[in-house]
């Protein structure tokens, strides 16, 4: 009898000791592999607000990912601000500074598509040399600037897409006014138009994009704009903190105005983009389409990412075919969208303007859509702040953050 209860206690002794072998070693890696998939899932979408990015990013189909094939959104704002003057007076633009930084930051956004100028970048022609090469001189102060914000930036975990910016294709006297109406190209381009007084406004857009040599100027057009998108992904290589360029802000052609066949703008884009991908290959590269255009994308290289700025008059009628329209052309072309701009400005005399921007913003997150809301400061209605002390908008940073992260 007390031989059968040693042996019974020397078994359950035995099997308490296997037990525990088997849990002590194998149930902690079981779980911490768990925890650590967890953290993983969580560091690329945290609820309420965008996946984090760091690094370079390529695309694969109508996506995004980052460099450990986490798949991406980008989900931030547009900022307008650097972008306005012609190089010449530095009070016609203003910086991004700690608080844009922590603004954009705390309210969970991942990006910031920063506004740039040809015409702030380079204020005076290139010279040429006896062997017909060309020095540029490029304005120092501004880049220093546009360096000390990307740093800002960097320091918050916020990526950069450059873009270079135009509105009414290049910045022209105002009367009465210190600053420049209009944005863009240098205004050294077009000395000879602003002299004859050109009647139709569309002829430097068409002229730039047939590539025609401009009168008493003696730089090619489009090599001049391709050195500056060279000399710009040269200035910031290593910093991964730049993650992609905007080659052109609404270039909108082919239109009534200047009918040029839609292979021109896409030449102009593949050239530009084989100088910039020559120094950086890592580098997203945007291209845009002018309202139902549907020609293909450009070929030169990869990384392409189609925008389309949308600024509907309502949802239904008028918000939702265009997005829709733009979801069917990344189809299509098998390259991501990204909406570059957009908000309800244009809703301004509908009643039911909030309705339609929750309407909006919720179909932008259930598709999964890249965006950056127009824009974070300057005179727009529904810009993010308001005010020299950059005061939030609570109405729109709430509607944004409702859009963030992945839709699952």
């Amino acid at each position: 009898m007390i031989d059968k209860q040693r042996g019974i206690i020397f078994a359950t002794v035995i099997a308490a000791i296997v037990i525990g072998f088997f849990l002590y070693f194998f149930y902690p890696l079981k779980k911490t592999k768990i925890t650590q998939t967890t953290q993983q899932q969580s560091s690329v979408n945290l609820p309420g607000k965008a996946p984090r990015i760091v690094g370079y990013l390529h695309t694969q189909g109508t996506k995004i990912f980052d460099s450990s094939n986490n798949e991406i959104l980008l989900q931030g704002v547009d900022d307008q601000r650097m972008a306005l003057g012609n190089g010449t007076n530095s009070k016609c633009y203003s910086l991004a500074d700690e608080t844009t930084f922590n603004n954009i930051s705390n309210w969970g956004l991942n990006f910031v598509r920063i506004a740039i100028s040809w015409a702030n970048i380079e204020p005076t022609a290139p010279l040429q040399g006896s062997d017909g090469s060309y020095t540029h001189s490029w304005n120092q102060v501004y880049l220093s600037q546009l360096d000390s914000i990307i740093n800002g930036y960097k320091e918050k975990g916020i990526a950069v897409i450059l873009d270079m910016h135009q509105v009414k294709w290049y910045p022209r006297a105002a009367p009465g006014k210190t600053c420049p109406e209009g944005i863009g190209m240098p205004p050294w381009l077009y000395t000879k138009f602003e002299t004859a007084k050109v009647s139709k406004k569309e002829t430097p857009r068409c002229d730039f994009f047939n590539d025609v040599q401009e009168p008493g100027v003696s730089i090619d057009q489009q090599d001049s704009f391709t050195a500056v998108w060279q000399m710009l992904t040269a200035r910031y290589k290593n910093d991964p903190t730049v993650i992609g360029t905007d080659i052109l802000n609404e270039p909108n052609v082919p239109s009534k105005d200047c009918p040029i066949s839609p292979s021109v703008l896409s030449s102009f884009y593949n050239k530009v983009a084989a100088a910039i991908h020559k120094i950086n290959p890592d580098l997203l590269l945007v291209f845009a389409r002018y309202q139902d255009d549907t020609t293909p994308p450009p070929n030169a290289t990869n990384n392409w990412i189609y925008t389309r700025h949308i600024y509907p008059t309502g949802w239904e009628n008028n918000g939702l075919p265009l997005f829709q329209q733009a979801i069917q052309n990344s189809k299509n072309w098998n390259v991501p969208l990204w909406i570059g701009e957009f908000n309800g400005h244009n809703m301004n005399s509908a009643s039911n303007k909030s309705a339609d921007l929750s309407k909006m913003i919720q179909f932008v997150h259930d598709n999964n859509l890249n965006w950056s809301w127009w824009q974070y400061d300057q005179k727009d209605s529904d810009s993010l702040v308001s005010g020299k002390d950059q005061q939030p908008k609570q109405q729109f940073i709430n509607l944004l953050q409702a859009g963030l992260g992945f839709a699952h």
